[in-house]
């Protein structure tokens, strides 16, 4: 079968891995940005005032 005549299914399975692919390195790159965040957001999430005392 040609490259280009390709069963719907196929067609599905390639676009789907494609999407997969594009995910996870959109997620690659936000990881890498969410180090590059200001020490003030990450330190005042976990330790909140208002979690502590409730």
């Amino acid at each position: 079968m040609p490259d280009g005549a390709k069963t719907p299914a196929e067609e599905l399975r390639r676009r789907r891995a494609a999407l997969s692919r594009a995910i996870d390195e959109h997620l690659a790159v936000l990881e890498r940005h969410r180090g590059t965040s200001p020490p003030s957001t990450e330190s005042d999430r976990p330790a909140s005032p208002e979690s502590e005392e409730t």
